[in-house]
C-alpha cells in the first residue's frame, strides 16, 4: 500500500484520532537499519573450532573465561563456533554466521582452527589464527572500542 492510498483511508476515517497523523509521519521516515533495531552496533570476535583441537580446548577453558573477566568483554561480543570434529567445519553448519564461513572458506582464510575472526556490521576486519591471533583480534578491538562510545 502506497503512502497515498494510506493517507486516503485515514482521510476517509478508517482510523481516528491524533494516531492517523503519528502514523503517516512514520511512513514518511526512512525504515531503520538493522543496527538500529537491534541497538548500536559492536564489534564481535568470532571463533571457530574443533572440540578435539588441543590449542582450541585451552582457549576455550583458559583464555575465554579470564577474558569474559575482564570489563571490556561488556562492549565485545564473542561468539563460539565449534563443532565436534573437523569434519563438522562445512558450509551451511553455521546458522546466522554461515556468510562469514563461506567468505572465508572461499578466500582461504579459514585454514587452521582456532580462528578468529573480527567482524563489525558483517564487515570482517581482521582474522587471525591461535593464540596470537585472538590476542591481536582482542587488541584491535580494544583499541577502536576505546575511541567509540557504542562499539
Amino acid at each position: 500500500m502506497s503512502v497515498k492510498e494510506f493517507a486516503a483511508i485515514v482521510a476517509a476515517g478508517v482510523i481516528l484520532g491524533g494516531a492517523s497523523a503519528v502514523v503517516l509521519k512514520q511512513l514518511e521516515r526512512p525504515a531503520p537499519t538493522a543496527a538500529a533495531l537491534i541497538g548500536e552496533s559492536r564489534y564481535e570476535i568470532v571463533y571457530f573450532g574443533v572440540r578435539t583441537c588441543g590449542p582450541c580446548r585451552r582457549w576455550r577453558e583458559r583464555t575465554l573465561p579470564t577474558f569474559r573477566s575482564d570489563p571490556v568483554y561488556k562492549r565485545i561480543r564473542v561468539t563460539v563456533l565449534e563443532k565436534p570434529s573437523f569434519s563438522g567445519m562445512r558450509p551451511g553448519a553455521y546458522g546466522r554466521h554461515n556468510w562469514l564461513f563461506d567468505d572465508l572458506s572461499s578466500k582461504g582464510k579459514l585454514r587452521a582452527t582456532p580462528t578468529f575472526v573480527v567482524v563489525k556490521d558483517r564487515k570482517v576486519l581482521r582474522v587471525g589464527v591461535g593464540e596470537r591471533g585472538w590476542r591481536k583480534a582482542v587488541t584491535y578491538v580494544r583499541a577502536r572500542a576505546s575511541k567509540t562510545k557504542h562499539a
